[in-house]
C-alpha cells in the first residue's frame, strides 16, 4: 500500500486506445498496453489519510456501462469521506462512486453509499465522489469503485506487492473487475445487493484507486455492535436496538411493570418497577455468545437506593455467562460483576448515582478493565473467558433474581464485541451515539408553497429522506426524497419545498429511510395554506435584471392564465404560460439571456373557473 499526499507528480499520457465495446466484461485476460513509467505515490501520513491503490501502470480499454474498483477487508473501523479512481473517458460520462459492505468475503454485499456525479470528463486525471460520509466496520468486507456510462480507460498494477495490500482500515484484497465472480453489476441507479465469488480474491490486482478516510465521526467512534439500547420510547413496551449490525431482538422487549420515561443521561431512561427476573426485566433476546473475544458493557444507572437487598443490573445464566449486582455482597454504593470463572470484579463508589461504568474485558491480557464517568479506575487479571449463554440476555434483572427497584433508571445501555481503549472510553461516556437522531422538524408556508426544514444530530447508514405529504382526511404520500449523510456523528440541516399548493390544512411526516430498507416515521407536522383574497400581479424582482428575473401572482380560484412578455413595439417577445393552474401564489423564472437590453411589459390574462377575469400589465428593464 502505498500513502498519497497532495498533488500528484508526472503522468505518462497514452494517446492510442483500441476501443472494443464487446469486450469481455471481467479484465482479466483482456488486451491492455503497459505504461514503461508508471506513476511513483509520495509517502505521508494524516488525517484525514489519502492512500493509493493500484498504478497507472497497464491500461485497458473499456467499453460502455462499466464498473472498476477493489475489494477490501475492514480490521479498524475508519469512515470514507471520499474516493476517487483513476480514468479517462472519451466523451462526458455519467459516474456512480459506489461503496457495499459484506458479512463475509465472498457472499452478499449490500449497498450503503452510491453517489451520482453528473457528466464528467472526457480528459485524464482522478475523478472524485466529492464529499461523503461512509463508515466501514472493524470485521466487514468492502468493495468501493466507479460506474461509468461511456467509454472509458482505466488502469491496474498487476501483481500487487505485498499482496494483500495492508492500509490503515484494514487491506486491499483484489480487483472489482478483474476476474469473473468479480465484476460490479452496472446499474441506474446501482442495485441494492450484489453477489461476489471467491474467484475476486486470488489474483494480486489492483485497480488504481484513492480512498481517502478519517477517524469515524471526525474524532468519534463506531457504534456497538452487539447491543444498544437508549431508551427514548416513552410510554412504549419495547426499546429499539441501534446496534451495528446488532443481535438478539431489533426491538428489545419490556417486561412486566418496568416502563420508559424520564429522565435518564440523554432523553428518557429504563425505569425499575421492582419484581424478579420472572416478572420484571428487558428481553433483548439474544442468547450471549461472545466466545473468547474481548468484549465491553457500557451503562448510566442514577437514584439506587441504599439497601442490603441485592438488586441485579443486568446478567445471563450463572453457569456460562455472568450477572451485574449493586447493595448486598458488592456493598452500599458499589456494583459487583461475578460469574463462574470470573474473579469478582467491583466498581467502587457509583451510586446512587448518576454515573456510567464500563467493563472492558481485553481478551489478549486477559483481564477486566473498569471506568467510572470516563476515568480509570481498576484492572482485575481474569482466566482466558469463552462466554456462551443458553437462555437471553437481561437488562434490569437476571435470571429468575432481583430486578432494579421502583424510581431507579438505567440509560444508554451498550454491549460491543471489542475492548474499548481509555481514549474511547473518555471520549463516548458523556455523549449519545443513537443514530439518525431527529432534532428539529418544521413548516413554514410562503405564498402557496410549504418549506420544511429539519436537523439531524447523529446518522447511521441514512440512505435519506421521503417527505409524505396528506391533504385534508386523504391518506399520506410521498411528494419527495431528500438524500442523507449516510453515517455521521456531526449535526446535518435538510430542506424541501413543496410548491404551488391549493388552500386547505397540510400535514407533514419524514420517513427516515436505512439502506437496508429499513424505515422510521417522524413526528407529524401540520401548516394552513391560504387561498389568496384576490387577483394580483406583483412587480417581478429583481428589477432591473439580467438575465433573470422572478415573476410572481396571486390566483383567487382556479383559472386558465396566460402570462406573456412584450418589447416596448408590443410584440410579443416570450410566451412564458398558457394553461389552467390552481388557485394559490405562483412564480416564473424568466430568463433573458436571448433578447437585448430595454424596457420590456409582462401581462397576464386569467380566466377563473368561477367566470372572473383578471388581465395586469407590469414594465420590466433588462439591463446587461
Amino acid at each position: 500500500m502505498r500513502q498519497f499526499f497532495g498533488l500528484l507528480i508526472s503522468f505518462v499520457l497514452i494517446s492510442t486506445f483500441s476501443y472494443a465495446q464487446n469486450s469481455p466484461e471481467a479484465d482479466n485476460g483482456s488486451k491492455f498496453v503497459v505504461n514503461p513509467n508508471p506513476h511513483t505515490n509520495i509517502e505521508s501520513l494524516g488525517t484525514p489519510l489519502e492512500e493509493v491503490f493500484g498504478l497507472n501502470q497497464n491500461l485497458f480499454t473499456g467499453g460502455v456501462n462499466r464498473a472498476r474498483g477493489n475489494f477490501f477487508t475492514c480490521t479498524t473501523s475508519r469512515k470514507v469521506i471520499e474516493h476517487r479512481l483513476y480514468l479517462n473517458p472519451t466523451v462526458a460520462t455519467n459516474m456512480y462512486f459506489c461503496i457495499y459492505e459484506g458479512d463475509t468475503q465472498a457472499g452478499t454485499y449490500n449497498q450503503i453509499s452510491a453517489v451520482l456525479v453528473s457528466g464528467q470528463g472526457p480528459g485524464e486525471g482522478w475523478y472524485s465522489s466529492g464529499p461523503i460520509d461512509v463508515m466501514l466496520t472493524a470485521g466487514k468486507y468492502y468493495v468501493i469503485y466507479t460506474q461509468m456510462d461511456a467509454i472509458t480507460a482505466y488502469w491496474t498494477e498487476n501483481p500487487v506487492t505485498p499482496f494483500p495490500d495492508p492500509c490503515s482500515f484494514g487491506a486491499q484484497t483484489g480487483g472489482a473487475g478483474w476476474a469473473t465472480g468479480s465484476v460490479p453489476i452496472y446499474g441506474n441507479p446501482p442495485p441494492a445487493t450484489q453477489t461476489f465469488t471467491a474467484a475476486a480474491f486470488v489474483d494480486p490486482v489492483a485497480y488504481y484507486q484513492t480512498i481517502v478516510t478519517d477517524d469515524i465521526g471526525g474524532g468519534g467512534y463506531a457504534f456497538p455492535e452487539l447491543l444498544y439500547y437508549t431508551f427514548d420510547e416513552t410510554g412504549s413496551d419495547s426499546t429499539q436496538n441501534f446496534a451495528v449490525p446488532g443481535s438478539g431482538f431489533d426491538w428489545a422487549q419490556l417486561i412486566g411493570g418496568m416502563t420508559i420515561a424520564p429522565t435518564g443521561q440523554f432523553g428518557s431512561a429504563l425505569n425499575g418497577a421492582g419484581g424478579t427476573g420472572t416478572t420484571d426485566y428487558v428481553n433483548t433476546g439474544w442468547n450471549m455468545n461472545v466466545g473468547t473475544s474481548s468484549w465491553t458493557i457500557s451503562v448510566w444507572m442514577n437514584n439506587f437506593p441504599t439497601s442490603a437487598s441485592t438488586t441485579y443490573l443486568f446478567g445471563n445464566d450463572i453457569t456460562t455467562s455472568f450477572r451485574c449486582f449493586t447493595n448486598g455482597a458488592a456493598g452500599n454504593t458499589n456494583i459487583t460483576l461475578r460469574g463462574t470463572g470470573i474473579a469478582n470484579v467491583n466498581v467502587l463508589g457509583v451510586l446512587p448515582g448518576p454515573s456510567v461504568v464500563h467493563f472492558v474485558y481485553d481478551a489478549t491480557v486477559p483481564e477486566i478493565r473498569t471506568y467510572v464517568n470516563g476515568s480509570f479506575q481498576s484492572a482485575v487479571p481474569q482466566a482466558a473467558l469463552n462466554l456462551n449463554a443458553t437462555v437471553p440476555f437481561k437488562v434490569g434483572s437476571y435470571g429468575t433474581a432481583s430486578s432494579i427497584p421502583v424510581g431507579t433508571m438505567l440509560d444508554e445501555f451498550r454491549f460491543y464485541n471489542r475492548a474499548l481503549d481509555s481514549a474511547e472510553v473518555a471520549a463516548t461516556w458523556n455523549i449519545s451515539i443513537v443514530p439518525v437522531e431527529l432534532t428539529s422538524f418544521t413548516a413554514s408556508v410562503v405564498g402557496s408553497d410549504v418549506k420544511l426544514l429539519w436537523e439531524t444530530a447523529s446518522e447511521l447508514n441514512n440512505s435519506g429522506f421521503s417527505i409524505e405529504r396528506k391533504y385534508s382526511n386523504t391518506e399520506f404520500m410521498e411528494v419527495g426524497f431528500v438524500p442523507g449523510f449516510g453515517t455521521t456523528t456531526e449535526p446535518k440541516s435538510y430542506s424541501f419545498t413543496d410548491n404551488n399548493l391549493r388552500s386547505g390544512v397540510y400535514t407533514y411526516r419524514l420517513k427516515q429511510i436505512d439502506f437496508d430498507g429499513t424505515f422510521t416515521y417522524s413526528d407529524e407536522v401540520e401548516v394552513e395554506v391560504i387561498a389568496p383574497a384576490s387577483f394580483s400581479l406583483d412587480q417581478n424582482y429583481p428589477n432591473p435584471f439580467n438575465p433573470s428575473t422572478r415573476i410572481s401572482f396571486s390566483l383567487a380560484v382556479d383559472s386558465k392564465v396566460s402570462l406573456k412578455i412584450f418589447d416596448v413595439l408590443g410584440q410579443e417577445v416570450a410566451s412564458l404560460i398558457n394553461q389552467v393552474l390552481t388557485q394559490g401564489v405562483h412564480t416564473y423564472d424568466f430568463n433573458a439571456s436571448g433578447i437585448n437590453s430595454g424596457v420590456y411589459f409582462y401581462k397576464i390574462e386569467a380566466t377563473g373557473i368561477n367566470g372572473n377575469e383578471f388581465t395586469d400589465v407590469k414594465k420590466m428593464i433588462l439591463v446587461k
